[in-house]
């Protein structure tokens, strides 16, 4: 599977939001390096990299991004070696740990999601949803709606609309719509990603932006109208996306995201159900990982974390 947020898109995708990136690669790894500068630290982040055949591979690609890092004077990387080759069968944790890397405070990317396998015809990927799904899919258009895939970055527009709406009604704050425009800008004129829409009389009531990699489509965006509410439009858009990603070859889909607690109480507990509805199976990956650069820096950094944590709760308590 490889991996969108390590690929040249959205290096480019990075640098137009303003950000300085480093893309490397040799003889069997490559990463996309973005620079973080916060007030509590300045750092190197890899989203999902690097990116490695091996873990000899992946220890050279280590040694690259270390020497970045110490050029850029950070107090660390931040990042999450996601592909298998990199462990070779051993525990992800235990193999991380030997070479002196430290679990991140908290995962920066979920630590687990829902991937869809193509390797079926569309009837077969249709018969591994449940029943819900297979339904809405099928009769949608007998309620008159219609569903395309644009690759226009104006209709970006579209989906900040219905995202605005529905961060007003449930009391979320979505991506900024100067991000998401960036991103759509930037992606699909390189045909790195596309938007879903669907539509009834020729009004748009539901969105989804996604980003193709070379073998994978992520479900990264989405919002539907909810005066539409009753048609359940958000299960046959995503059904959509799906089968039209098997029908341009691509490998998977990853619909980004789920939470591994069973607690129905969780914040994620309902789009997790939602997302599993769709069939697949769950990836759970090793999370975020740091390699320290300033290790006393780092150390105080921690304590630092540590401290505004303990202030935060005590203020709730009060």
């Amino acid at each position: 599977m490889q991996f969108f947020l390590q690929s040249t898109a959205w290096e480019k995708t990075q640098t137009n939001l303003g950000k300085q990136t480093f893309y490397r690669t040799g003889d069997g790894w490559s990463f996309v390096a973005i620079l973080e500068t916060r007030k509590s630290a300045r750092y190197l982040y890899l989203p999902h990299g690097p990116i490695a055949n091996s873990p000899q591979c992946f220890q050279v690609a280590m040694q690259e991004v270390k020497k970045i890092a110490q050029t850029q004077k950070c107090l660390f990387v931040r990042f999450e070696p996601c592909s298998e080759s990199i462990y070779d069968g051993t525990n992800p944790s235990a193999f991380l740990t030997q070479y002196g890397y430290v679990k991140a405070p908290h995962n920066i990317q979920p630590e687990a999601t829902q991937i869809i396998e193509l390797n079926d015809t569309p009837e077969a990927i249709l018969a591994n949803m449940n029943a819900s799904n297979r339904n809405l899919t099928r009769n949608i258009h007998k309620k008159g709606v219609t569903f395309r895939k644009s690759q226009n970055p104006d209709d970006i527009e579209y989906l900040l609309k219905l995202l605005a709406d529905t961060a007003k009604r449930n009391d979320f704050t979505p991506q900024s719509d100067h991000y998401l425009r960036t991103v759509a800008q930037t992606i699909l004129p390189l045909n790195a990603g596309c938007i879903f829409l669907a539509e009834i009389e020729d009004k748009v009531i539901g969105a989804a932006l996604c980003y193709d990699s070379s073998d994978t489509r992520i479900y990264a965006h989405a919002a539907t109208d909810f005066a539409y509410r009753k048609l359940k439009l958000g299960n046959p858009l995503v059904a959509n996306l799906i089968l039209d990603a098997q029908k341009n070859g691509l490998k998977y889909v990853d619909l980004f995201g789920i939470t591994l607690s069973e607690d129905p109480a969780h914040p994620w507990a309902g789009f997790t159900t939602f997302k599993r509805s769709f069939g697949g199976q769950t990836l759970i990956f090793p999370g975020t990982w740091d390699m320290p650069i300033n290790k006393l820096g780092y150390r105080l950094y921690l304590a630092s974390l540590k401290a505004k944590k303990i202030a935060t709760k005590l203020k709730r308590a009060k």
